[in-house]
């Protein structure tokens, strides 16, 4: 395999907000929505410069570098986040997560899709809604790979195996076969890995967990949104603002 040095490859980090279970939304509507968030780094950047301030922050605010940000457990300032219940050390998080962010070198891409008119479209044949969010996410990262001439890879987090194998063979399959809008020896050219990389939650790599919250889409029925604070209503605004100036992508056409 030929090396690439880390300040020549990017990757794709990439969560999700909602489930796959194409029904769901029958017992739940909060689980009408699917949305998968991606974060872009260089990879010099990630291991040795956004990994160690990150770190720093969490010693600073919670006295551990273990602790994984969890969006709702921040917003309720339960367990571990419990001290943000004083004011002064909120406002120092907000600020200094605020400075974080707006650090952050890459492009962030969301892509959502509304199960149950995908259900109600099309009565015959379903595509897995999950692997679909992941193939559009995937595109976008590939149009901006290309139009930057870079090179990358995609993480995402583990969830299980029965889950991670057919999502490791669709991603095979996305590197073989190409999309409908991309070719395969654009796909190959541009993602350095046929594998898509899932790792757990006990990887605690630095931004598995607050790159969800820092981008999940509203949606009109998302029971969340009343609960957002000031802090996470100003990131988003200011997460907007980073993703419209670096998002080159060719948007995909609606089917």
């Amino acid at each position: 395999m030929t090396f690439i040095h880390p300040t020549r490859r990017y990757r794709l980090y990439f969560d999700e907000t909602g489930t796959g279970d194409l029904k769901a939304h029958r017992k739940d509507q909060n689980q009408r929505y699917l949305s998968l968030t991606g974060i872009v780094f260089r990879q010099d950047v990630h291991d040795l410069t956004f990994t160690v301030r990150l770190s720093a922050l969490k010693r600073r605010i919670f006295k551990s570098t273990d602790v994984i940000l969890h969006r709702r457990e921040l917003i309720a300032r339960e367990g571990i986040f419990s001290v943000l219940r004083d004011e002064a050390l909120r406002t120092k998080f907000d600020e200094e997560f605020l400075d974080l962010i707006g650090y952050l070198p890459g492009p962030a891409f969301t892509v959502s899709i509304d199960k149950q008119s995908h259900f109600e479209k099309y009565k015959a044949w379903h595509f897995d809604p999950y692997h679909y969010v992941l193939t559009c996410l995937v595109e976008r990262f590939i149009l901006w790979l290309t139009r930057n001439a870079a090179l990358g890879d995609v993480m995402g987090e583990a969830r299980g195996p029965w889950h991670d194998m057919r999502l490791r063979r669709a991603f095979r399959y996305l590197y073989d076969n190409g999309t409908d809008f991309i070719k395969p020896h654009i796909v190959q050219a541009r993602l350095i890995s046929r594998e898509l990389r899932l790792e757990p939650k006990t990887a605690n790599v630095a931004d598995y967990r607050w790159r969800t919250w820092l981008l999940t889409p509203p949606t009109e029925h998302s029971s969340s949104c009343s609960k957002t604070s000031r802090f996470l209503m100003t990131m988003e605004r200011r997460s907007f603002r980073r993703w419209k100036k670096s998002m080159t992508a060719t948007p995909r056409a609606s089917s």
